[in-house]
């Protein structure tokens, strides 16, 4: 519940709410870059996917092999033109 909730606290407009835990901080952080990373690469991109199509469990995003590929390599760059073909 917290992932799925989770990118809509920058949001937030409630003048009482709490501001972010350290943990909650993490974890915006890690599921951002998982975010931006899923965008160029297959294998996270395949575990992002299996888990947004409810096939395997949020603990697949923590897997070691997804969990380096996320914060060890580098965020997605930005496209400056539209693709001239399409890959798959």
């Amino acid at each position: 519940w917290l992932t799925a909730v989770g990118a809509d606290r920058p949001y937030a407009t409630d003048a009482d709410a709490t501001p972010p835990g350290a943990a909650e901080r993490l974890r915006s952080w890690y599921f951002g870059r998982l975010a931006d990373r899923a965008a160029i690469d297959r294998a996270v991109g395949a575990a992002f996917r299996d888990v947004i199509y409810l096939a395997a469990g949020p603990s697949r995003l923590l897997s070691p092999g997804v969990a380096l590929r996320t914060v060890l390599l580098p965020r997605a760059r930005g496209l400056t033109d539209p693709p001239m073909r399409v890959e798959g």
